[in-house]
């Protein structure tokens, strides 16, 4: 059966919540305190904190977090208040999606988040047919692949920066002093290079790369062109234009498509994917 769900969202929200049994999967861009506190605390009135296993995939890229579109805070509290959960950050994600279980899903345009509860005109379908909650999970889960888990620790230290950023945006924006939008420029760059280390740190761009690739081979057939954009659009953070590869002083393009190439190289070698020639299209084997 599919239930649409027009305004006010925050009773489906709110159901869904009050629905979660043994497992949670949150796929949101954005998300903020009210939700999560709902969430943490109907887990706990549940006393199934240390049994239910959430899994949150969203973006907690360096200016969602300064602007507050996402609160770092709250996904601390997630993980400080629920045993098993698991943070995947996840550049240009964009579904919302909300699974409880094996067998009840909504998908709509609402954020986990008080505006997308309570203010933003929004929409959604709620799903409890288990073939189909089925296949909506698998996608998810792909989803989530291409991004990173992210520890508490991690999580932690990334509130300090942003703590410390919004401080010194807060002072560049009263007196535009260049001393301080240096400041604030370096500030970004290294809360930004942390998330890198973060999205990196059990397996190597390439191996993100090559992830991506299989994923977006399996949907349809695709040319060098394609895959680079497609690539770009989903790991933004990784396809940085203003580096350049040099060898011996020549320059031969944008370093991140040439990480990319080598990423098709090696599924080539592998026998997974394969090149078209005729059609110039690279297309998935396995």
């Amino acid at each position: 059966m599919i239930e649409l769900l027009p305004s006010p969202f925050a009773p489906k929200l709110h159901k869904f919540i009050d629905s979660l049994q043994s497992s949670c999967f949150i796929c949101s861009p954005y998300i903020t305190a009210g939700p999560v506190r709902r969430l943490v605390n109907v887990i706990e009135e549940k006393h199934i904190e240390d049994a239910i296993t959430v899994k949150v995939v969203t973006d907690i890229s360096a200016g969602n977090l300064v602007s507050g579109s996402t609160d770092v805070e709250a996904l601390i509290l997630m993980m400080e208040r629920i045993r098993k959960v698991e943070v995947v950050y996840l550049p240009r994600i964009h579904a919302k999606i909300y699974i409880s279980g094996e067998s009840s899903a909504i998908i709509g345009s609402a954020n986990f988040t008080d505006g997308g509860s309570y203010t933003n005109l929004e929409y959604g379908v709620h799903i409890n047919e288990p073939n189909i909650v089925r296949q909506v999970t698998s996608d998810a889960t792909k989803y989530a692949q291409l991004g990173a888990v992210v520890t508490l620790s991690q999580l932690s230290d990334l509130r300090d920066q942003v703590q410390q950023l919004r401080s010194v945006v807060r002072d560049e924006q009263r007196s535009i002093n260049k001393k301080l939008r240096t400041l604030s420029i370096k500030l970004q760059r290294n809360t930004e290079d942390n998330l890198i280390r973060i999205r990196t740190q059990n397996r190597t761009v390439n191996a993100i790369f090559a992830e991506t690739i299989l994923y977006l081979l399996s949907r349809r057939e695709m040319s060098t062109i394609e895959l680079n954009d497609q690539i770009r659009l989903i790991h933004p953070d990784l396809c940085d234009d203003s580096i350049d590869r040099v060898i011996d002083g020549k320059h031969f393009g944008k370093f991140w498509k040439h990480q990319v190439r080598s990423a098709q190289v090696y599924l080539k070698r592998k026998g997974v994917i394969q090149y078209d020639a005729e059609h110039r299209l690279w297309k998935r084997l396995t």
